[in-house]
This record gives structure tokens, sequence and C-alpha cells, in this order.
């Protein structure tokens, strides 16, 4: 499945989990509607708030299995500041306003946007919404939102209380909502404070309702999407420290004006000039990778996952490249991340690669070489220093990538201006 499908899939049934900023009907006395606008009122009154906010995004289509998972902190103090800050997981992003900036960085692009704010606190929630992989983003989305309750409530035609149960060990009421052709099942933390602690849509007849059987033609009977949202460590009207709006580009991630622009191959400069950490991986069909054994080679690194669109075309050309200049002391490894042999072995088979292929499926290779999306791709030298890097693949990426390994087997370490 190509990343530019995950993401319109992601997207689409994500935004339509709380969507739009129209005005419910007026709620039935009592029921599920009112446990929902006590929680919208309850935010939307409070001076601040921060909420630690967890998604778990399942997706299955033709054999392919892929779940990924997300963990990002939302400070709000109003009138007009907030961060919702990625803490965990590649397929999400951090946006950040601090009243006359907003900033938005996604680690899979490896890159950040600067703009002015919005008029609008919500709005900078709204305008991010197809780059928030993570899916959690439109309920963020809502909570930043001047009626909470009537964004979550859109569209609603029904409800019903599911009754009691406990969430991450917190007494909760469960509700459960009929919505344009789906459900989905919240949990409100029982007492004066009906804080929302999990969301589950049921969304496995959405695929018709939201057009997704046109955007993936001849999977829609294979499809399946599965979502589940955790919120936890609410603070409600603390002070926040001032610091908690200010943006901090990460090292190494470049200012872009366009974050879905054309990523560059070799636009970042995290790892260039310092020494590659140590790692041993196992490979596939046996045998192991030990990064420090190579000494006295060059070797290319390329960072993947199988449901990445852009590795299943770059990294045919990284292996290709690299094996054309393997007789003058080239190595490659192909270093897959957090997926199981199988996955790995059925996709090598389907491209016919001959490469060495690494397995770390715990991703503890890729965190220690600050794997923030893929395809990354790394040069090091003989001596063991990291002398090129690749964020993305651009339509030259083997061109430059060549270049790079040619200019570090020629023992020269920087780049020409």
């Amino acid at each position: 499945m190509h990343t530019e499908m995950l993401k319109r899939v992601s997207v689409a049934v994500s935004a339509a989990v709380f969507s739009g900023l129209c005005t419910a009907a007026e709620p039935a006395p009592g029921g599920p509607e009112q446990l929902v606008r006590k929680f919208g009122s309850l935010i939307r009154d409070s001076k601040s708030f921060q909420v630690s906010v967890s998604s778990v995004t399942r997706i299955e289509a033709e054999g392919m299995k892929q779940e990924y998972s997300t963990r990002s902190l939302l400070s709000v103090a109003r009138p007009n500041k907030m961060a919702s800050v990625l803490q965990y997981g590649i397929m999400g992003a951090t946006v950040v306003t601090d009243g006359r900036k907003l900033y938005r960085y996604m680690p899979m692009m490896g890159r950040y946007t600067e703009e002015d704010a919005p008029a609008e606190l919500a709005d900078a929630g709204a305008e991010s919404a197809g780059m928030m992989m993570g899916g959690a983003f439109p309920l963020m989305s809502a909570m930043l939102d001047a009626d909470p309750a009537g964004v979550m409530l859109d569209g609603v035609s029904g409800g019903q209380m599911l009754g009691r149960q406990k969430v991450d060990g917190v007494e909760c009421e469960g509700v459960r909502f009929k919505q344009e052709g789906f459900t989905w099942d919240a949990w409100f933390e029982v007492g004066p404070k009906p804080l929302l602690r999990k969301v589950v849509p049921d969304i496995s007849r959405m695929m018709e309702s939201q057009g997704m059987s046109a955007a993936m033609p001849g999977m829609a009977k294979s499809f399946k999407y599965e979502m589940v949202f955790e919120l936890k460590e609410w603070k409600i009207g603390a002070d926040l420290p001032a610091d908690t709006f200010v943006f901090k580009p990460p090292e190494g991630v470049q200012k872009a004006d366009d974050m879905f622009g054309q990523a560059g191959a070799g636009s970042g400069r995290g790892m260039v000039g310092k020494p590659a950490p140590a790692f041993t991986v196992k490979t596939l069909g046996g045998g192991s990778f030990d990064i420090e054994a190579q000494k006295g080679k060059v070797v290319v690194l390329d960072f993947w996952a199988t449901w990445c669109g852009p590795c299943r075309d770059s990294l045919p050309k990284a292996a290709r490249v690299a094996a054309e200049l393997a007789e003058k002391g080239v190595v490659f490894c192909a270093v897959n991340q957090e997926e199981d042999e199988e996955t790995v072995r059925e996709f090598v088979e389907e491209f016919k690669l001959s490469c060495m292929v690494g397995l770390d499926p715990a991703g503890e290779a890729g965190g220690r070489y600050d794997v923030t999306g893929y395809p990354y791709t790394l040069v090091i030298d003989r001596e063991g220093v990291v002398r090129a890097e690749h964020r993305g693949a651009g339509s030259r990426f083997d061109e430059e990538l060549r270049r790079d390994i040619e200019r570090v087997l020629g023992g020269v370490t920087e780049k020409a201006p």
C-alpha cells in the first residue's frame, strides 16, 4: 500500500470521526448527548488544559497488514496558544502556535513550516488535518473549537448508554453514537468532571459512504481500518510553563515553504560528520550484519518499511547503485523497521531484491540513528563516520546517492558547494 494512499485513507477516515465545524441539532434532555456536552463545556470554559492522546491504527488490505501507534501531548492556553507535540510515532505531526506564528513539523517529511497564526485557535488544527497521519488530530481539533460538543455530535442521529467500565483504572461511563453510516463509542470519567478517556470508532461501513472504493479500486472488499484513541494525564486549568508553546526545530531538520513539496535527497544533516552508532541486526535468510565489522569499507544503510510508498521506488535504486560499486568496497544493508520477518520476505520476493536485508523488528537500530521517516539512507566512510544522508527520495535520488558514494570512496568528506 502506497504512503500516498495511506495518507488519503487515514485523513479521510479520521476526519470523518469528528468532522467539520457545524452546529449540531438541539440535544434531547439527558442521555448520552448531555454527557458529551458536559465534557465539551468543561474544556471550553477552562483557561487551559493538557492531555496525552494516544492512538493505535490498524490497516489491512490485499494481504498487507500495518499497525502504527502515535502519542501526542496536547496543551492549550486560551485564547490563542496551542501545542500538539508528537512524542511517539512517525505517522503524525507536531503543530505549535504561540499566538503569533504557527509551526508544523512532520517527522516523515523531515521538515517544518512557519506561517502567521490563524485568527481562531481551532483553525490551527483544522488547517493541519491533512498532515496529521496519527488519526488523533480530528479529536484534538474538536477540543480546540468554540463548541467542542457541537463538533463531536455533528451528524449524530442517535445515541445509547453502554454502562460502566474501567479505562486505565478509571471508572468511566460508556456511550455509543450513530453518525452517518458508522458508530463510535466513547468513555467519560464518572464524577463531577466527565473527562473523555477513550474513543473507538467503528468504521467498517464507512468505505462506501466516504468514497474509499473509488480511492482504492479493487481493494475495498479486503480493506479493514481500525482506530482506538486513549486520553490520559488530564490537567484542567493548570498554569502551563511558557516554553510549552515554544517550537524548537529538531537538529538537522530544515525549514521549508511547503510541507508536502518534493523532498529532495540529502536535505538533512542530522548525522553527517558523526560516528555511525554501533548496532547488530539479524539478516533475512540467516546471518547477521554488524556495522562495526565493516571498518575499512564504505557502507550504505537504507532504513525502510514495506508500507512506505517512496521506499518501493528508492530501495531497489539504492540496492542497484551499491551493487554496481561493490567491487570498489561498498557494502549495502537495507534495514527494515518494526515489521515481522514474513512481511519483509514477501516484499523482497515481490520486488526480486537480492541485497542484504537487516531485520530491526523493535526499531532499536533505527532509534540509534534517530530515524523519523522513511526512506532514510546514509553513506558511511571507511572510518565509520557518516558522510552523507538522504531523507526521502527525490526524482534524482539514485544519481545523487551514486555521487555521494563515489565522493566518499575518493576520500572526500564534504560535498562540493
